[in-house]
């Protein structure tokens, strides 16, 4: 897979839940972390995303939130 974005973690899908127009798909990723993703259910079907398959998540800097405890 080729892409222009830097930020591209490989993992695993972890599950799905699909609700109505949207799907949350967690991926455990190769160093053990877990990260959410929401498509919508049309992207689910295009992809035909299984649980336990190899899958990766991409993201912008511009569209990530931090946050703290504090």
């Amino acid at each position: 897979m080729k892409t222009s974005a830097a930020n591209t973690l490989r993992g695993t899908v972890l599950s799905i839940y699909p609700c109505a127009t949207n799907a949350t798909i967690l991926i455990k990723l190769d160093g053990g972390e877990v990260v959410a993703s929401s498509i919508d259910m049309e992207a689910l079907r295009d992809m035909d995303l299984q649980v336990g398959q190899r899958a990766y998540a991409i993201f912008s800097s511009s569209s990530v939130l931090l946050g703290t405890d504090d």
